[in-house]
């Protein structure tokens, strides 16, 4: 049998876990409400519906996992890991996606494009 938290930890999991899985199933209907206007070959709003999917999906993955902690026994420490892997995706898209949003602005600035 591999490591098990404590109850009182198993709280803070069940806690951070259902928090998770309300906030990616949040940013997955956003997102098919935002794609909704695909269907009527609007293409411009697939980068931000497909952006909220993909967070999203591993949003909720990750609180499935954070979830197993708290409901089995013997295997708590591969299911944070499973979580936390979810999260560094998620972490990593954000990053890509801001740094790609300030490097347009830049060159956008650079080429002296105003909003106006």
């Amino acid at each position: 049998m591999g490591y098990e938290f404590t109850k009182e930890q198993d709280v803070v999991v069940d806690r951070a876990a259902s928090w998770m899985r309300l906030s990616g199933r949040l940013s997955l209907g956003i997102g098919l409400l935002v794609g909704l206007p695909l269907l009527a070959g609007e293409y411009l709003v697939l980068p931000a519906a497909a952006f909220l999917i993909v967070i999203g999906t591993w949003t909720v993955r990750a609180s499935k996992s954070f979830q197993r902690v708290t409901t089995t026994d013997g295997n708590d420490i591969q299911h944070v890991l499973d979580a936390l892997d979810n999260l560094r995706k998620l972490y990593q898209l954000q990053a890509i996606i801001i740094l790609l949003a300030f490097l347009a602005a830049l060159i956008l600035g650079f080429l002296g494009y105003t909003a106006t």
